[in-house]
C-alpha cells in the first residue's frame, strides 16, 4: 500500500512539474503534502531519470508519466466496475416479477424497465417481488443498456417590442412546429404565456437541466425562450454542451 502511495503522488508530482510554473510552496499546497515531502519525490524522480537537474521532465519520465496514468486508470475502471457490480438499480416492472427471477433491462419513455421476458443486452436479479408498474430492485446488473440519446431544438421567440411581433402570426408558427413526440419546455415569462395554451409544458423551470437529463435518457426535447432571455442563458448552454457533447442542440430564430 505504501509503495503504491508512493507511486501515486511521484506522478501528481512528475504531472505537475510538467506543466506547471509555479513556486514547490504553491505546488505542495494543492497537492496536499508539505514541501518537505515534495522535495522528497523530486530526488527520486531525479534519481530515476524522470526529471534533470532543471526539474524538466525527460523522455524517460514522459513515459513513465503516461504508463503510470495508464495503470491508474485501469485501476479506477477495474474498482468501478466492482463499485457498479454491487449497486442495486431501481427500475419498472413490466408484467409481475417474482424475487430473485433473472430480468431484462431496457429504456422506455425515458425510464427503466425490467421485464422476465423481453431479453434484452442487460439483464440481473430481482431483489423484491412486483406487480407490473411497481417498483423493483434488481442486483448484479450486467451488459449494456441501450440508449439512443436524445436532441434538445431551442427556439427564440421574438420580443413584444420588436416592430415586426405579430401574436396571431407567431402563435400559428409555434402551433406549426410543435411535435407531439418531444418534450416542451419553456423559460421565462413571454414563452410561458405563448405556450401554456398551446401545448403541455413539460418543463418550466431548470429547463435546460431538465432537457439535459431528459436527452441522456432517450428523450428529445423543444424549448422556448425569448430573443431578450436567451442572452442570460447562453452562458449555461454552453457548460450544458461542454459537460455533455453527446447530446445534439440546435438554436433557431422564430
Amino acid at each position: 500500500m505504501s509503495s503504491d502511495r508512493s507511486k501515486f503522488n511521484q506522478l501528481l508530482v512528475l504531472s505537475r512539474l510538467s506543466e506547471s510554473k509555479e513556486s514547490k510552496s504553491q505546488i505542495s499546497s494543492e497537492l496536499g503534502m508539505t514541501k518537505q515531502g515534495l522535495l522528497y519525490h523530486i530526488k527520486s524522480l531525479k534519481d530515476n531519470g524522470f526529471i534533470d537537474d532543471s526539474e524538466h521532465i525527460t523522455p524517460k519520465g514522459y513515459e513513465y508519466l503516461y504508463s503510470g496514468l495508464v495503470d491508474l486508470s485501469r485501476l479506477i475502471q477495474s474498482n468501478l466496475a466492482i463499485l457498479h457490480s454491487n449497486v442495486s438499480w431501481e427500475a419498472i416492472a413490466c408484467e409481475s416479477i417474482g424475487k430473485g427471477d433473472k430480468i431484462y433491462l431496457y429504456m422506455d419513455s425515458g425510464y427503466l424497465m425490467a421485464s422476465t421476458k423481453k431479453k434484452t443486452g442487460s439483464s440481473g436479479i430481482s431483489r423484491n417481488a412486483a406487480k407490473k408498474g411497481e417498483p423493483v430492485s434488481i442486483d448484479g446488473v450486467e451488459g449494456i443498456i441501450h440508449i439512443e440519446v436524445g436532441k434538445i431544438d431551442i427556439y427564440t421567440l421574438p420580443g413584444v417590442n420588436e416592430e415586426s411581433y405579430n401574436l396571431s402570426v407567431l402563435r400559428k408558427k409555434l402551433f406549426e412546429i410543435q411535435d407531439g413526440r418531444r418534450k416542451t419546455g419553456i423559460i421565462g415569462e413571454e414563452a410561458f404565456a405563448l405556450l401554456q395554451g398551446i401545448r403541455r409544458l413539460d418543463f418550466e423551470f431548470s429547463t435546460l437541466a431538465s432537457a439535459y437529463d431528459a436527452a441522456l435518457r432517450g428523450l428529445s426535447s423543444q424549448i422556448f425562450v425569448s430573443r431578450s432571455r436567451f442572452i442570460f442563458i447562453s452562458s449555461e448552454l454552453s457548460e450544458m454542451a461542454k459537460k455533455f457533447p453527446q447530446v445534439a442542440i440546435s438554436v433557431n430564430n422564430i
